[in-house]
């Protein structure tokens, strides 16, 4: 049975940005981000480079049991407003209960050990599954831009979502106990 003890949030080193990069460039992955545009290994390392002493930032890689099976980010953390945003995927393999532990575990490090007072997100319309999870999870839908990025030739909208922490305390115990995750 998985559980949420299991998931670890650890800091990205260099040896875990080509697995990384190979997951995200897979189109089931990236196919659910706001930029879709596949990774080249110089790209992965500049952004390596860039991201490696960030104070504002946290970026990290999701393992489960010491596998790795995701990546994310804690970005614009401003301590006077308690807000930031984030965002994390999954490796495909990974897919179903994984995003939940995953998400759950993000939610934790947010709010709990960062003390933030509200996150925010932007998720691209056609990405029902992630849209369904921060429900799940008690995202409240703050606004829409429509038809805000084309991708091909054709717009999607951008899903705003927010969620604060008073609200995932009181959620979070309701989740594990309702799926079994403790």
């Amino acid at each position: 049975m998985l559980k949420i003890k299991n998931i670890t949030l650890k800091k990205i080193k260099k040896e875990d940005i080509e697995t990384i990069r190979i997951e995200r460039n897979k189109y089931s992955v990236r196919s659910k981000m706001l930029d879709q545009k596949p990774i080249s290994k110089l790209q992965q390392k500049e952004w390596f480079k860039k991201i490696e002493n960030l104070k504002k930032n946290k970026y990290f890689k999701i393992n489960y049991k010491n596998q790795i099976i995701g990546a994310g980010s804690i970005k614009d953390i401003d301590r006077d407003n308690g807000i930031s945003t984030w965002g994390f995927f999954i490796f495909e393999k990974f897919y179903g209960v994984f995003g939940l532990l995953a998400e759950i575990k993000i939610l934790d490090e947010i709010f709990i050990k960062n003390k933030i007072r509200k996150i925010y997100g932007h998720t691209i319309s056609s990405n029902k599954e992630v849209l369904k999870l921060h429900k799940i999870c008690g995202f409240k839908i703050e606004g829409t831009l429509k038809k805000h990025i084309i991708i091909g030739k054709k717009k999607f909208d951008i899903i705003l979502t927010s969620l604060f922490r008073k609200n995932w305390v009181k959620n979070r115990n309701y989740l594990l106990k309702k799926y079994k995750l403790t």
